[in-house]
């Protein structure tokens, strides 16, 4: 039997909900579950339940057989809730041996469908160990690899990369596991050992992927991960994508869910769209403010149809992919993991959601900059020349319109990187790859300083610099609207960075 997946429970108040029903008369502690008498709990959540359909696990994976580590005055059943929200019969585990309860079914009766736990107690409660849901699917043998980059984050890179290494399942596979940074300011003593070092100089989060996807690659990983430095995360998510292409699933990338900081049972983004988007610069969020506690936000979750693509604070995919359509794009950051999903799908590689994998982050909202804010529009118009169907009319439209709906709300703050990422964009690609982005940070850094990252400023100071940038965004808007067909056609001739 080969595991598919396991069975954890986490003993922060903050994530306890992603585990395990939280009602009240249940405590987790040193990963245990304990159970008060005559108590019925489900395991119907983010990390615990089965699912098997698009965004889980393929029906084809053979039986699956379901066993917990109990102790206590309890009755396990397995519950199947189909993609109508029907709860199915709930079949009694067996124990198998003291203190194993199993049970085993076929998968390929109902699909979509998710399968969890229900656990009752009697008069003296019990708890719950951990358990694994585990199939006769053979599992090839491969090498994966996690990528994190970062960049002055000592604390939270070492903390993650810990939290891989604490993890002993993953170290029996041979994870790989290699640190880009950019900062240069990490000391190799202080990461786990095992774990590899890759300094370098500040090339956006684009350019320290690239150099540990090259160096995973050169180490003969078959699959990447790619992280960022500062999310939360269980290592459980990692354990499913090995599962995953250990069944052989190649044809498909991983697109983990983005779930809140503070709230971490509430999805910020599981999947994303550009396709009918109003704008190049606006993307349609799936699953946005979707609850998972209750029973229906999963439901919900797990119905979601396949992205165009997926973020870099975790993603799956096989090296083999970069071998077909290159590396990631030297946008610095932002955009650069829409326009590699977009690529990869061109190339026939699926995106999916899978079970039990994903991230917290803090929300990307409320952290506006104007770096942020430059990279966004210069990096989205890229996008839009290499995989969008908008004339020039319509993108050059939809920056004018941008630039007045700034120019009306006298936020210079706003304009000045939506007026400067329009013009490098009509540089074309070849000013791109030549771009020194040091020099661009510490201009934008400066401008924020003096314009003053939020809030509306007053005076005539401030109607002067929006004039500025307002004129200079509509000069910016007509030229693209000219000259957008002869930038395209440079687009389509270019080359992402491949590897070595």
């Amino acid at each position: 039997m080969n595991i598919l997946q396991r069975i954890r429970f986490s003993s922060s108040p903050a994530t306890r909900a992603l585990y395990a029903e939280d009602s009240g008369r249940c405590r987790i502690g040193q990963g245990a579950l304990e159970v008060s008498p005559r108590t019925a709990i489900d395991l119907d959540t983010f990390f615990n339940a089965l699912v098997v359909g698009p965004n889980g696990w393929p029906p084809e994976v053979g039986r699956i057989t379901c066993e917990l580590r109990v102790r206590g005055d309890m009755e396990a059943r397995l519950v199947l809730r189909d993609a109508k929200g029907l709860e199915h019969a709930a079949e009694i585990f067996q124990e198998t041996s003291p203190g194993v309860l199993q049970y085993s079914f076929d998968p390929s009766a109902v699909s979509p469908c998710r399968y969890f736990v229900r656990i009752a107690t009697g008069d003296v409660g019990g708890t719950v160990f951990g358990g694994t849901f585990s199939c006769d699917a053979p599992m090839q043998r491969i090498s994966p690899a996690v990528v994190f980059c970062t960049y002055r984050r000592e604390v939270d890179i070492v903390r993650n990369v810990r939290t891989l290494f604490e993890d002993e399942d993953l170290m029996r596979s041979g994870l790989l596991v290699y640190v880009a940074d950019n900062g240069r300011t990490l000391a190799p003593e202080a990461l786990p050992r095992g774990a590899v070092l890759l300094p370098g100089p500040n090339e956006g989060g684009a350019g320290g992927f690239n150099r540990g996807i090259r160096e995973a690659v050169r180490q003969g990983a078959t699959h990447i991960m790619l992280m960022d430095d500062d999310v939360a995360f269980d290592s459980e998510a990692v354990f499913r994508c090995l599962a995953h292409y250990g069944l052989g699933q190649d044809h498909t990338a991983i697109a983990g869910v983005l779930l809140e900081e503070d709230t971490s049972t509430m999805v910020q983004e599981a999947g994303a769209w550009l396709s009918g988007a109003s704008s190049p610069f606006v993307v349609q969020v799936g699953n946005n403010r979707t609850d998972l506690v209750d029973a229906s936000g999963l439901d919900a979750l797990y119905a979601t149809a396949e992205p165009e693509y997926g973020g870099f604070w975790f993603f799956a995919f096989p090296a083999a992919a970069v071998q077909c359509v290159g590396l990631i794009a030297p946008f610095f950051l932002k955009a650069d993991d829409i326009e590699f999903c977009l690529r990869l799908r061109q190339n026939g590689l699926a995106l999916q959601l899978l079970s039990g994998v994903g991230v917290q982050h803090p929300g990307f909202t409320s952290d506006f900059s104007m770096v942020k804010r430059y990279y966004w529009i210069r990096n989205m118009l890229n996008v839009e020349a290499l995989h969008g169907g908008r004339t020039g009319l319509q993108v050059a439209y939809a920056v004018l319109r941008e630039v007045l709906k700034e120019w009306r709300r006298q936020r210079p703050h706003f304009s000045a990187p939506l007026t400067m990422g329009t013009e490098d964009f009509l540089e074309g690609p070849r000013a791109l790859e030549a771009f020194d982005n040091a020099s661009m940070l510490a201009r934008l850094n400066t401008l924020g300083n003096t314009l003053g990252q939020n809030g509306r400023q007053e005076g005539s100071s401030c109607v002067w610099r929006q004039c500025r940038y307002g004129l200079r965004g509509i000069i910016a808007s007509a030229r693209l609207a000219v000259r957008y067909a002869v930038l395209k056609k440079r687009w389509l001739g270019w080359q992402p960075p491949h590897l070595d």
